[in-house]
C-alpha cells in the first residue's frame, strides 16, 4: 500500500491513499516491510539544506526507523546541474550531506525525474505487498523535544493544504508573526486567492461541522 501525505502536489495524490499529516511523504508499507520517504526535488533540497530544515526531516525518518521499523528512505529526483553551476549548490557539501545519510542509515537516491520516483514507489510497493490486503496503520506521533521555535511556527502553516516551505516562509517574511498572519485582510495580497480562502476557512470552522 502507497500512501501519499495530503501536503505533496496534487499529481501525486493518484499514486496511492492520500491521508492527513503521515510525518513523511510518504509510506509504503505491506506484509513483507514498510518504507518511509521523503521526496525533494533538487531546489527543494538546496532550500532545505540552506535553511536547516533538512536535518528535521532526516530526524523524522530516523525516529520512525527506530521507534516504528520502517526503512528511511530520501529521494531527490531531477537534475542538479544547475544549482551547481550556480553555486546555490555545493558538490562538497552534498557529498558530505550523503556521507551522512549513509552512517546514519538513511538511504539517499538519486533519480533523473518524477517518472523514476513514481516508478521506485511502485516498485517498493511490489516488494512489500504479500498475499493478504495491506490495512494501514498510522506511525506514532514523532517527538518534538528540541525543536527550533522557527521550525514549530513554520510547520503550523505548512498543515494548512496548498502551503509548502516557500508559501510559509513568504507569509512569515510579509506578516512576521503567526498571529498577524492569522488576523490579517489582505491575505489574498500576499499568496493566491485560494489558499487565502482555505486559511480563511480552517480558522473559523467550529468543531463537529460537517
Amino acid at each position: 500500500m502507497i500512501i501519499v501525505d495530503t501536503r505533496e502536489p496534487k499529481k501525486f495524490h493518484v499514486i496511492g491513499h492520500v491521508v492527513d499529516s503521515i510525518w513523511v511523504d510518504y509510506i509504503v508499507e505491506g506484509e513483507h516491510g514498510h518504507y518511509a520517504i521523503e521526496r525533494k526535488t533538487w531546489n527543494d533540497f538546496a532550500n532545505s539544506l540552506n535553511s536547516g530544515r533538512i536535518w528535521e526531516q532526516l530526524e523524522r525518518l530516523k525516529q520512525l526507523r527506530d521507534d516504528e521499523g520502517y526503512t528511511p528512505i530520501l529521494a531527490i529526483h531531477g537534475n542538479p546541474y544547475p544549482l551547481l553551476k550556480s553555486k546555490r549548490l555545493n558538490e562538497a557539501r552534498l557529498m558530505g550531506f550523503v556521507a551522512h545519510c549513509i552512517e546514519h542509515g538513511i538511504q539517499t537516491i538519486m533519480l533523473p525525474n518524477e517518472a523514476g520516483f513514481i516508478m521506485l514507489l511502485y516498485r517498493l510497493n511490489d516488494r512489500v505487498e504479500g498475499k493478504h490486503k495491506t490495512k494501514y496503520k498510522r506511525p506514532s506521533k514523532i517527538k518534538k523535544t528540541g525543536r527550533d521555535i522557527r521550525h514549530e511556527v513554520k510547520d503550523i502553516l505548512m498543515a494548512f493544504q496548498g502551503i509548502g516551505d516557500t508559501t510559509a516562509t513568504k507569509l512569515l517574511e510579509h506578516y512576521g508573526s503567526l498571529h498577524k498572519v492569522f488576523n490579517a485582510d489582505d491575505l489574498d495580497d500576499v499568496v493566491n486567492k485560494r489558499i487565502a480562502s482555505h486559511i480563511k476557512k480552517v480558522l473559523k470552522y467550529k468543531w463537529g461541522e460537517q
